[in-house]
């Protein structure tokens, strides 16, 4: 991969992730990766039926024409509003780098139910990161899909950016505060 492309990949658990990207790890570009949208209904729009979401590469469609919605001045790609294969948006993410402008940094979503799916992603990305809803209770799959991130071997040439946790209301549950001792973390 080129060294001025970068892509950070956050996995995330709650709404308003969009909302609470903390600025260091926000690239020009967001894209979503999953077989059905959710970030579309964090932004109130529905999907058409026919996007592609990042599986139009494939097809030759360029990244800005992907791109269906601003969030905070970066473009967004949202999941596909049709069923797309696995395979389809496993190969795109393997040819994103190559789609990229060169200076520019991709940050990629993935719901932490869905990291299994899209794990071998690790290979060609940049850095590692997870952001989840203080809100929101901790779930078992999170926890154990984090402890088994810092004690994957492909983490050793990743920037591992940490965890951090949001809320619209300054609390953090005993919850979280016990989750804690996994992972290095930060409170936004």
């Amino acid at each position: 991969m080129d060294t001025n492309r970068r892509v950070n990949v956050i996995i995330y658990g709650g709404m308003d992730v969009l909302q609470n990207i903390p600025p260091a790890w926000s690239g020009d570009l967001i894209v979503e990766v999953s077989t059905k949208p959710a970030l579309a209904f964090e932004l109130n729009r529905l999907t058409p039926s026919d996007y592609p979401g990042i599986a139009g590469i494939l097809g030759g469609i360029p990244l800005d024409e992907l791109s269906c919605e601003e969030c905070e001045d970066k473009k967004l790609i949202l999941a596909p509003g049709t069923d797309c294969s696995r395979n389809a948006i496993w190969q795109a993410l393997a040819v994103l780098p190559n789609a990229m402008a060169d200076n520019t940094a991709t940050t990629v979503l993935i719901p932490y139910n869905e990291y299994e799916t899209w794990e071998g992603c690790l290979d060609f990305i940049d850095s590692l990161s997870a952001l989840w809803d203080a809100r929101i209770p901790v779930q078992p799959e999170f926890e154990e899909t984090i402890q088994r991130l810092t004690k994957n071997p492909i983490l050793e040439h990743l920037n591992w950016l940490g965890m951090k946790f949001y809320a619209t209301e300054q609390f953090i549950s005993s919850d979280q505060s016990e989750f804690s001792d996994l992972v290095p973390q930060q409170h936004l």
